[in-house]
Protein backbone atom coordinates (compact mmCIF):
# COMPACT_ATOMS: atom_id res chain seq x y z
CA UNK A 1 0.00 0.00 0.00
CA UNK A 2 2.92 2.04 0.56
CA UNK A 3 3.93 1.74 -2.97
CA UNK A 4 0.84 3.15 -4.01
CA UNK A 5 0.33 6.27 -2.48
CA UNK A 6 4.46 6.61 -2.72
CA UNK A 7 4.33 7.13 1.36
CA UNK A 8 7.63 6.77 2.74
CA UNK A 9 8.30 3.19 4.96
CA UNK A 10 7.91 3.67 8.75
CA UNK A 11 11.19 2.25 9.83
CA UNK A 12 13.09 2.93 12.58
CA UNK A 13 16.92 2.74 13.43
CA UNK A 14 17.95 1.22 16.73
CA UNK A 15 20.68 0.63 18.39
CA UNK A 16 21.73 -3.28 19.31
CA UNK A 17 21.57 -4.31 23.11
CA UNK A 18 22.35 -7.97 23.59
CA UNK A 19 19.39 -9.90 25.35
CA UNK A 20 20.87 -12.09 28.46
CA UNK A 21 16.72 -13.96 28.38
CA UNK A 22 17.57 -17.27 26.29
CA UNK A 23 13.86 -17.89 24.62
CA UNK A 24 14.45 -17.37 20.88
CA UNK A 25 12.27 -15.57 18.25
CA UNK A 26 11.53 -12.75 20.45
CA UNK A 27 12.59 -9.26 21.04
CA UNK A 28 12.33 -6.16 23.01
CA UNK A 29 11.66 -2.55 22.35
CA UNK A 30 10.42 0.48 23.76
CA UNK A 31 6.89 1.00 23.92
CA UNK A 32 6.76 4.21 21.72
CA UNK A 33 8.63 1.90 18.85
CA UNK A 34 5.56 0.03 18.24
CA UNK A 35 3.60 3.31 18.14
CA UNK A 36 6.19 5.13 16.19
CA UNK A 37 5.34 1.77 13.68
CA UNK A 38 2.31 2.06 14.33
CA UNK A 39 2.02 -1.78 14.68
CA UNK A 40 0.88 -4.18 17.91
CA UNK A 41 2.85 -5.59 20.50
CA UNK A 42 3.41 -9.60 19.61
CA UNK A 43 3.33 -8.85 15.92
CA UNK A 44 6.61 -9.91 13.90
CA UNK A 45 8.43 -7.37 12.22
CA UNK A 46 11.24 -7.14 10.33
CA UNK A 47 15.17 -6.12 11.42
CA UNK A 48 17.42 -5.77 9.19
CA UNK A 49 21.28 -5.05 8.61
CA UNK A 50 23.79 -5.06 5.94
CA UNK A 51 21.83 -7.19 3.37
CA UNK A 52 20.63 -9.93 6.09
CA UNK A 53 17.05 -9.78 7.88
CA UNK A 54 14.81 -11.45 9.66
CA UNK A 55 10.92 -11.65 11.65
CA UNK A 56 10.78 -11.29 15.38
CA UNK A 57 7.81 -11.27 17.48
CA UNK A 58 8.40 -7.78 19.27
CA UNK A 59 7.05 -6.96 22.65
CA UNK A 60 7.13 -3.49 24.79
CA UNK A 61 8.84 -2.71 27.25
CA UNK A 62 9.19 0.36 29.30
CA UNK A 63 12.91 -0.48 30.91
CA UNK A 64 14.40 -0.60 27.35
CA UNK A 65 15.61 2.92 26.06
CA UNK A 66 13.75 4.73 23.07
CA UNK A 67 16.82 4.34 20.57
CA UNK A 68 17.82 0.55 21.38
CA UNK A 69 16.73 -2.98 20.78
CA UNK A 70 17.09 -6.11 22.94
CA UNK A 71 17.81 -9.10 20.55
CA UNK A 72 18.67 -12.55 21.47
CA UNK A 73 21.49 -14.48 21.12
CA UNK A 74 20.17 -16.22 17.57
CA UNK A 75 19.33 -13.10 16.26
CA UNK A 76 22.43 -11.07 17.05
CA UNK A 77 24.27 -14.29 14.92
CA UNK A 78 21.90 -14.19 12.04
CA UNK A 79 22.11 -10.69 11.11
CA UNK A 80 25.85 -10.78 12.25
CA UNK A 81 25.78 -8.08 14.54
CA UNK A 82 27.18 -7.35 18.15
CA UNK A 83 25.95 -4.56 20.75
CA UNK A 84 26.12 -1.07 19.89
CA UNK A 85 25.59 -1.50 16.39
CA UNK A 86 22.34 -0.53 14.15
CA UNK A 87 19.96 -2.04 12.79
CA UNK A 88 16.34 -1.16 10.66
CA UNK A 89 13.16 -2.00 11.91
CA UNK A 90 9.61 -1.94 10.52
CA UNK A 91 6.60 -4.12 9.99
CA UNK A 92 6.78 -6.56 7.15
CA UNK A 93 5.40 -4.62 4.43
CA UNK A 94 7.07 -1.36 5.48
CA UNK A 95 10.98 -3.13 4.95
CA UNK A 96 9.48 -4.48 1.72
CA UNK A 97 9.01 -0.99 0.59
CA UNK A 98 11.92 0.38 2.67
CA UNK A 99 14.63 -2.61 0.97
CA UNK A 100 13.00 -1.85 -2.87
CA UNK A 101 13.93 1.85 -2.04
CA UNK A 102 17.50 0.68 -0.79
CA UNK A 103 18.27 -1.08 -3.77
CA UNK A 104 17.09 1.59 -6.27
CA UNK A 105 19.65 3.73 -4.40
CA UNK A 106 21.96 1.30 -4.78
CA UNK A 107 21.16 0.81 -8.76
CA UNK A 108 21.16 4.80 -8.70
CA UNK A 109 24.48 5.38 -7.06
Amino acid sequence: MNEETNEQPKVVNLKVLKSHVKIMGTTRVHDSVLQDLDVQEKEQLAIYHDGQSILRTMFADKHIEKEFISLRKDALKKLKVSEGDIVVVGSRADMKTYLKALKETDKEG
